[in-house]
């Protein structure tokens, strides 16, 4: 039986949290240069939190990873560029939003990550098997052993699936449990690879490239005296090496760059229904009872309703047909009274409340709310 203690998966959320505080907080004195590399050096704890070969520390590297895109995005919405003559005091330099840019697309220590995180699941897996096998009686033991290779081929099947360009190519691959009645084989299962683990690559990997987007929308108002691109293809090549392919578009189509109105430039995937919406936020049906990060049922008379004002901050950029970053601003009208029982907590948020600015200190104090600490002591792993 292994048991691992992994107590410093907290701490490396709460350095995220602390380095993305302060680079808002850089951001909101003017000090955008110093802010721009506070987002890179959280923007590496990902990465270094996914060298440990388990499932845990993979999910917690996408976690803190997609905590910093969303103030990347907030950030370059107002970011300021330095000029050519360098007289911009604070402004961030062109290479300094570039090489960002650049850590945002590099996809391969993700794929590193992808790889060591399936092969120990693999072998943690194994173990469990056998050492529950040499403590049961001899048939309990055998099958549990019969049981080890549907097992490897499992996450064989999911390290195959994380690896694939789009979500739908990927949602193939995964290897679904069978329909034995076989009480043993019902509790294998139970470490079979899941397909809403397998989801988060995927959405992480659309905000990273939705975020690097977003920068580079902001190198061309800096050339272009303020205007703001009206399509994709306006970035490629000086501003983005190629379009980001959407990760949830079946064809790997890019990711669609588009103006609205007074609302501005917005950048959307056709998330998980793979149906291109026209960058629809409306928020699809859920129960009054829902609370965010947890799956529920939707009940049959339950009708979509517009997207309330700061709604990312509640339910992310998934709970609605497809998933819109906007590159200047929310413009979109507060929420209603009837609103579900889910309330828009007041001022300016950070994805998932992660971040809060207090609304009665105003946005010029710059002071942020701690989030509430979730999970209180160390997280173990038990296999």
């Amino acid at each position: 039986m292994t048991d691992v203690l992994l107590p410093h998966l907290n701490g490396m959320r709460d350095l995220t949290r602390f380095l993305v505080l302060a680079a808002v907080c850089q951001h909101q004195s003017g000090d955008d240069r110093m802010a721009v590399d506070t987002l890179r050096d959280a923007l590496s704890i990902g990465p270094a939190i996914d060298r440990q070969s388990f499932l845990v520390p993979h999910l917690v590297a996408i976690g803190v990873t997609a905590l910093t895109c969303q103030p990347i995005l907030d950030i370059a919405q107002t970011l300021r560029v330095q000029r050519d003559d360098g007289t911009e005091d604070g402004a961030a330099t062109r290479e300094q939003i570039q090489s960002l840019i650049a850590d945002l697309l590099d996809e391969t220590i993700r794929r590193r990550g992808i790889e060591s995180c399936w092969q120990g699941e693999t072998m943690r897996s194994l173990d469990l098997l056998q050492t529950t096998a040499a403590n049961a009686n001899p048939l309990v033991a055998y099958q549990f052993r019969r049981q080890a290779p549907a097992l490897v081929r499992a996450h064989d099947a999911a390290l195959d699936a994380s690896l694939q360009p789009n979500w739908r190519a990927a949602k193939a691959k995964l290897a679904q449990p069978g329909s034995s009645r076989n009480p043993i084989a019902g509790v294998v299962e139970l470490l079979w690879p899941r397909e809403e683990s397998l989801k988060q690559e995927y959405r992480l990997l659309t905000e990273r490239r939705a975020a690097a987007v977003a920068l580079a929308v902001a190198l061309y108002r800096a050339d272009h005296e303020g205007r703001s691109p009206a399509r994709m293809e306006d970035l490629v090549p000086t501003y983005l090496p190629a379009a980001p392919a959407d990760p949830f578009a079946e064809d790997r189509s890019p990711l669609k760059l588009v103006v609205r109105g007074d609302a501005g430039p917005l950048v959307y995937s056709v998330a998980e229904n793979g149906t291109d919406d026209g960058g629809d936020e409306t928020l699809l049906p859920r129960p009054a009872h829902w609370r965010p990060g947890f799956p529920a049922k939707v009940a049959p008379d339950a009708r979509p309703q517009p997207a309330p004002r700061n709604v990312v901050d509640i339910v992310g950029y998934w709970n609605s047909p497809d998933a819109v970053y906007h590159l200047a601003g929310r413009t979109r009208s507060p929420e209603p009274e009837e609103s579900r029982g889910v309330r828009s907590p007041p001022g300016e948020h950070f994805r998932h409340g992660a971040l809060r600015r207090s609304a009665s200190r105003g946005p010029a104090a710059g002071v942020m709310e701690r989030p509430r600490r979730v999970c209180a002591g160390p997280v173990r792993l038990s296999a």
